[in-house]
């Protein structure tokens, strides 16, 4: 699994933009996190929250296939023990409450 880059940022808010998936910032914001989550929670949780969304799957798929480096349809078809062990190890890596703020930020301009 690969780390998330500058050019993931910018990819993401054009994955967002192109699919009017602004709902994933909500789910960044630290409005969103409950006073006692830590920020490995938080992501966690918004990760889960944005996938169980069906306006904003097809976004989800192709985000989450950048870090795990297959293609949006693979992440489609991942099994689910799979997917979830990804994310978690994801959410640990990496900061994603800062990483889709940033995208969702950009994706309004």
């Amino acid at each position: 699994m690969k780390k998330f880059c500058t050019e993931d940022v910018f990819k993401t808010a054009r994955i967002i933009k192109k699919y009017k998936a602004t709902e994933i910032i909500k789910y960044f914001t630290n409005e969103y996190k409950q006073e006692d989550m830590s920020e490995e929670e938080a992501g966690l949780n918004a990760i889960i929250n944005i996938a169980s969304d069906q306006k904003i799957e097809k976004a989800f798929y192709e985000i989450v296939a950048i870090p795990l480096e297959v293609e949006s349809k693979d992440v489609k078809m991942l099994p689910v023990d799979e997917l979830i062990d990804g994310l978690i190890e994801l959410n640990k890596e990496q900061n994603l409450i800062r990483f889709f703020n940033l995208a969702g930020r950009l994706s309004l301009k």
